[in-house]
């Protein structure tokens, strides 16, 4: 996702790993794209890299809520 106005862009991937393997999945996704944020950045935007992790069997991370948290989306309404 991105915002041309402000100059920021989304990086946002799902991994669905194992359980026990969250925090590594997270990690290893974070990496991932540490040089194209810096391209991003030589560029004049903000790049955001938010990895979200769903394990394989239901189990969503908190990593997920942060993500949905920071992007306004709130609890379900009554």
């Amino acid at each position: 996702m991105w915002s041309a106005s402000i100059k920021l862009v989304y990086i946002i991937e799902l991994t669905v790993p194992w359980e026990s393997s969250v925090e590594e999945a997270y990690e290893r996704k974070r990496l991932r794209y540490t040089e194209l944020v810096a391209d991003v950045q030589q560029q004049g935007w903000r790049a955001k890299v938010r990895p979200v992790e769903v394990g394989c069997r239901g189990f969503v991370a908190t990593s997920t809520f942060r993500l949905l948290r920071e992007m306004g989306v709130q609890g379900k309404a009554h």
